[in-house]
């Protein structure tokens, strides 16, 4: 089991934690040539899928696997796919994960419920202090 908890000092109504994207291991033939980059996301229950911005393709030289068509608030609009090895806390690793690229402000990563379904995920704003669970697998 792996779990980790984010602690904000006061009540916050954005769940955001640094995490780690590098290339998916599986696309790179050289393992050393795969640096990992820090990026600020941004946990949302309402997004279906994981969303990164142009600026971690760029940081983190992605290369596109596909194109999709994706439904946002602003309407559906094509967005390239890319495959990538992701590194929450607690160096929780989610391997081969297929991501979009997207529009996003305030955040580079937007985790969604195809990471937030793999586990446990709680809040709370307990004595003026917003803090956020997530733990793999599921225990209860």
């Amino acid at each position: 089991m792996r779990s980790f908890t984010t602690t904000n000092s006061r009540i916050v109504n954005v769940l955001q934690n640094t995490v780690e994207i590098s290339k998916a291991s599986i696309l790179n033939s050289n393992k050393n040539d795969n640096k990992k980059c820090q990026f600020i996301a941004t946990w949302d229950t309402g997004a279906t899928h994981t969303m990164i911005s142009q600026n971690v393709v760029d940081k983190c030289g992605l290369i596109p696997t596909g194109i999709v068509q994706v439904g946002t608030a602003g309407g559906i609009v094509e967005a390239n796919t890319y495959i990538i090895d992701l590194v929450l806390p607690d160096n929780m690793l989610v391997q081969n994960l297929n991501v979009t690229c997207g529009k996003l402000n305030g955040t580079d990563v937007l985790v969604g419920m195809d990471i937030i379904q793999k586990g446990d995920f709680a809040v709370s704003n307990y004595n003026s202090q917003t803090k956020f669970t997530f733990r793999i697998p599921s225990l209860e």
